[in-house]
């Protein structure tokens, strides 16, 4: 058995006791995927979407804003907020027209829509980054909402100002891709002649992008999320330096080769403290393997970070714990290992 202690970025601290992963090869890798979470963020590629056609005009059957999209989006998140907020602007895009056709239309075209926007940041804004979620209305329309971290606040001031402009002429374009008035009103009248009734939204970052997003990660919405009958092709996209960054700010420790014994009174020692020093906690299993299981801790930041320096200091005292038990706590190279970023330090 082994035990793992993580900090992540977004002010979460994790204790988990789990099975020894098989030393490589495709039995580690299913091992892997078993896990609840996962630190691999696999991104629709344009030629994936071009294959399948999905969300470039055709309508997807149901995607899953999943766990591992959820810790994509509170990491990217709790990457921009360490930024200065002048550099940062949230953005929102809503589809002005009511009708069935029109509402369809932008699901079914939703992947180029992404594609889109994505290259006119990079062709207009060098070096800017950014991450989104679609948002499913109770109307049953989708709308957009982005968070662009700029590289000073004269690019974010140029982006609040030219973003309107730029949402109405996409939507003009996927009309004329779909055949259809995305002005167009339920009862039978169009915004079309005056096209800046398009409610848009382009303001800087006042609080904390990870709670800006919260409501979009929460239950709820995964319920409306789960009923769309016009869904996008995916839900979330992200700018994957954003997410490189994120998981270079995550540690991580580890204990390995613990008998069943040591490993489960460590897990309920570190899940004691953990307890004491959070928010909030909250339990989690693998789907695949029940026996595999940890406790998470919520907070801020800075709280998360002192949690985690308690449990790294105990983990760091352990051998008298561990000899106690006669267990073996070495691999084939060193005690144990503490990740930070690309490097590797090593304790003890």
């Amino acid at each position: 058995m082994r035990i793992r202690a993580e900090y992540r970025c977004y002010g979460e601290v994790r204790v988990a006791m789990l099975p020894d992963l098989p030393a490589s090869g495709a039995a580690w890798q299913a091992a892997q995927r078993s896990l609840v979470y996962s630190d691999e963020f696999a991104e629709l590629t344009t030629e994936d979407a071009a294959r399948s056609k999905i969300g470039y005009g055709e309508i997807s059957k149901g995607t899953v804003f999943g766990k591992r999209a959820k810790v994509a989006v509170k990491t990217a998140g709790a990457v921009i907020d360490n930024y200065n907020p002048s550099q940062s602007v949230f953005l929102t895009g809503t589809l002005p027209g009511s009708t069935l056709e029109a509402v369809a239309a932008l699901a079914a075209w939703s992947a180029w829509c992404v594609k889109t926007l994505r290259q006119w940041l990079r062709d207009t804004f060098p070096g800017a980054r950014h991450l989104g979620v679609w948002e499913y209305q109770r109307r049953g329309a989708l709308h957009l909402h982005m968070v662009v971290l700029c590289n000073d606040s004269v690019q974010a001031q140029e982006l609040i100002a030219k973003w309107k402009a730029r949402w109405i002429k996409l939507l003009v374009s996927v009309g004329k891709r779909a055949g259809v008035d995305m002005f167009g009103r339920a009862d039978g009248t169009t915004w079309a002649g005056s096209k800046e009734v398009t409610r848009v939204d382009a303001q800087l970052v006042k609080k904390s992008v990870k709670h800006y997003l919260a409501k979009y990660l929460s239950k709820g919405s995964d319920t409306i999320r789960g009923a769309a009958t016009y869904p996008p092709s995916r839900w979330w996209f992200c700018d994957r330096s954003l997410l490189q960054e994120g998981k270079g700010l995550h540690q991580s420790l580890t204990l390995v080769d613990l008998s069943l014994p040591a490993a489960l009174q460590l897990f309920e020692m570190l899940g004691s403290q953990l307890a004491e020093r959070s928010q909030k906690i909250y339990p989690y299993y693998s789907p695949v393997n029940l026996f595999v299981r940890g406790v998470i801790g919520c907070g801020d930041n800075l709280d998360a970070l002192r949690v985690f320096d308690t449990l790294k200091n105990t983990i760091s005292s352990i051998s008298a714990f561990c000899a106690v038990f006669g267990d073996r706590v070495v691999n084939t190279t060193q005690v144990y290992r503490y990740f930070r970023g690309p490097g590797t330090k090593v304790f003890g």
